[in-house]
């Protein structure tokens, strides 16, 4: 599936559950609670043991439905090419990383890195990044969103 269709298709879903568990059976079930409540974009997090195996189980089983399954938590380059050979569609981190956007790139796999500033948000953009996640949310608070255009640009002006 191309970049462009994994990401209209994440935006389309409206909602990406975010699953984390102690065992890959654990996070299996969950995943496919949330799948049977309509959700059709998952991120498993890699702080799931076997997390490659649980996404390649996961894919295979939904293969003929409408079902996103990416990988979250990758702090490392060598986390998200594992995920990426397990089947992953795209990749979060809760920072944003020169080697993971590399490295997605390569592979035309969406990376979807956590920022907090707007010179983060700026770096992101740069290196590839089509969707970027407020993060920690609930440090920055809805102020950081009112005005997007405001904080991405307010970097990008000249003093």
């Amino acid at each position: 599936m191309q970049r462009a269709k994994i990401l209209e298709q994440v935006i389309d879903s409206g909602l990406v559950s975010v699953v984390r568990a102690d065992s890959a059976d654990q996070a299996i079930k969950i995943v496919e609670a949330v799948i049977a409540g309509g959700v059709k974009s998952i991120e498993l997090t890699y702080s799931v043991p076997r997390a490659n195996e649980v996404i390649a189980d996961l894919l295979a089983k939904y293969q003929d439905r409408d079902i996103i399954i990416g990988a979250g938590t990758v702090l490392d380059p060598s986390s998200a090419r594992l995920a990426i050979i397990a089947g992953a569609k795209f990749i979060v981190s809760p920072s944003f990383s020169k080697e993971v956007a590399k490295l997605c790139n390569l592979y035309q796999v969406p990376y979807i890195p956590g920022v907090l500033t707007a010179k983060e948000a700026q770096t992101a953009l740069e290196y590839g990044s089509e969707l970027i996640k407020l993060f920690p949310g609930d440090i920055a608070g809805p102020a950081m969103i009112k005005d997007p255009f405001h904080i991405l640009t307010s970097s990008l002006q000249v003093a």
